[in-house]
Order: structure tokens, then sequence, then C-alpha cells
């Protein structure tokens, strides 16, 4: 029943009647120049992790009632969170992937030579976390983060990902809908 959108100009809301009603919460971040929000998820122990524009990395250990800035990660734009195994990833501009361990608290940089921006990503079922971006590029981390990079053949720009009820990956992109592909190049 409870829920959080994000968007443009720094603003968050929130709804705790399954989307009935919501109020916007943006005052309780740290963004007083309203960039713009792209990501949001949430571990298995209930901490909510945030991303956006310019850098915008925040968590909370409080359901949202608070939210810490993580501002020195990155300066770049960081389109969008996942989480594995209780680390959670965040991803963005010219390939730059980061992990953290700790809810949030501290983040590593996860070294990704290919550089292509990441604007999608999302943890498969079986465990497999899959990023996409700029030019078809669809990355691939596995268990120790080691990464494996393919290029869908249309090289048209992928901005997200999801798994159909059959267990097949689904890429969204400018294309449309596009099955991924086992080819690496």
């Amino acid at each position: 029943a409870e829920g959080w959108a994000v968007g443009a100009y720094g603003m968050i809301y929130h709804t705790t009647n399954a989307g009935t009603d919501w109020q916007l919460a943006a005052d309780r971040l740290d963004n007083p120049d309203r960039y713009h929000l792209y990501g949001l998820a949430q571990d298995g122990a209930g901490n909510l992790f945030l991303s956006g524009e310019a850098g915008l990395l925040y968590h909370s250990h409080d359901g949202g009632a608070t939210w810490v800035r993580n501002a020195d990660v990155y300066i770049g734009s960081l389109f969008g969170l996942t989480v594995r195994d209780g680390s959670v990833y965040t991803f963005g501009l010219r390939g730059n992937i980061f992990r953290s361990d700790d809810a949030g608290v501290s983040w590593s940089a996860i070294t990704n030579p290919t550089q292509f921006s990441l604007y999608g990503g999302n943890t498969l079922k079986d465990g497999r976390i899959l990023l996409v971006g700029a030019g078809g590029g669809v990355l691939e981390l596995g268990e120790a983060d080691e990464l494996s990079t393919s290029i869908q053949s249309s090289r048209a720009t992928l901005s997200g990902l999801t798994e159909d009820r059959n267990g097949r990956t689904v890429l969204v992109g400018m294309d449309g809908l596009e099955f991924e592909e086992s080819d690496s190049e």
C-alpha cells in the first residue's frame, strides 16, 4: 500500500494508501537546486535509495522520513539503482557504476572500461544484474562484479529492462521492445 514516485525538478511523492492520495516529500531532501531525481530502490531490510542528476545520491534507513545525501560519490548524473544480495548499485553517465555494501553509507566504484552511459538496470530472478544504455549497450555484472558486454544489433539506445513471465529478458529503448541477445561483441 506504500509507494514512492520521483521525477523532474526534485519532485518526490509518497503514498500510504496504494496511490489514492499522494503527499509531496521534496522538503525531506537536501536538493536546493531542484535537480532531477531518476531512480529509487529499496533493499530487503526496508532501506531506501535515491539517485539523480548532478550526482544526487541519498539513502534513508527510516522508511523515507529522513534522507542522508552522499555528496562525494560522483558529480555526474546517476540514472538508476538496483539491489542484489544486500548490496545496492547505482549507475549513470559515461558508464559509471558504484556499489554500497553498508546500506548506502559508503560507495565504491566498479571499473567499467566501456564507458557508455547507462540509463536503466535491473536485478533478474537468476541474480544477474543487467544494465543498459547508449548505442544498444548491455552490461552484465556477475556475482563478483565482473563485467561482460554486448551490443544489441539495432544499436538503438536502451532505457530499461524487465523479465517477462517466461523468464525472457525484455529490453526497452528507442526501437521499442527487444529480447536480449546472447552474442557478445
